[in-house]
């Protein structure tokens, strides 16, 4: 499922049942910059974690050989000639520039929204466009549900 709509189900659904606040909700899948960060946590998500753009401040340039042991860029291999183009000395420093960039951005994002708190990110402030003519707010494409609105006697 992709991860907008099974995120805001399992949010909607713990909502439902009244037990949102007792589950954390952890958001996977392209997240790679501050808006795709905030834009999940605005879906339900206490939490993101990113691999991809990680992947690629290593170096990593999408040759889809991760499964072969055959990466060009050594990150995803243990042939030790092919790891020698990793250096974690030199890239270490590119990984944490991309995190801070992106905290930064989030930071921003946020602030220009007139917040100070990254919780209750309101989905009105989000929008997806899906035409020339025509542009959704999340919370008419993605609505939250009622805590505790579940009923097991229906």
């Amino acid at each position: 499922m992709p991860l907008e709509e099974g995120l805001t189900f399992a949010h909607n659904l713990l909502r439902q049942m009244d037990l949102r606040s007792e589950i954390k909700l952890i958001a996977s899948g392209r997240v790679t910059s501050g808006f795709s960060l905030l834009r999940v946590m605005a879906l339900g998500a206490d939490l993101a974690n990113s691999a991809r753009g990680f992947m690629f401040s290593l170096g990593c340039i999408q040759a889809l050989k991760c499964n072969t042991n055959k990466c060009p860029t050594g990150i995803a291999t243990s042939d030790p000639l092919l790891m020698s183009g990793l250096e974690p000395s030199v890239k270490h420093i590119r990984v944490a520039n991309y995190q801070r960039k992106t905290l930064d951005a989030a930071s921003s994002i946020l602030g220009a929204m007139g917040l100070d708190d990254f919780n209750n990110l309101p989905r009105h402030a989000f929008m997806r466009r899906g035409d020339a003519r025509k542009v959704w707010k999340f919370e008419e494409l993605y609505p939250e549900a009622p805590i505790g609105s579940y009923n097991k006697s229906e």
